[in-house]
């Protein structure tokens, strides 16, 4: 199961041509987005390509942020892993629910469940 961070990764991947690794930091809550880049392509096989911009900062030097981003198959690959991991998180939920339930009614004394006359 992929951790709030990856999904939040996942997400942003899927939904932009690049994302900036110095961004990410704030976008997905981690200090280290490399590591959670890292730690998705394990967990779910993606080819996370990593990129260079070439861009002038505001003193007039060229400067090459990083960047993150997926081939349009491994985007699609990316959106099969999100609603699996979306389908086992409703499950996981919907598991815990029923549990809790039964437990209640276990515990539940006789005649607590009978309507008032």
């Amino acid at each position: 199961m992929l951790n709030p961070r990856e999904v939040r990764l996942l997400e942003f991947l899927i939904n932009s041509d690049k994302v900036i690794i110095k961004d990410l930091r704030e976008d997905i809550g981690a200090l280290n987005p490399a590591q959670v880049k890292m730690t998705l392509m394990r967990k779910t096989d993606l080819d996370i390509h990593t990129g260079y911009l070439d861009v002038f900062d505001r003193d007039g030097k060229v400067c090459h942020p990083g960047h993150y981003s997926l081939t349009f198959e491994e985007k699609q690959k990316a959106h099969e892993v999100l609603k699996k991991e979306k389908a086992e998180r409703k499950g996981s939920s919907l598991s815990a629910f029923i549990k809790k339930n039964k437990s209640n009614q276990n515990n539940t004394k006789g005649g607590e469940n009978e309507q008032p006359s």
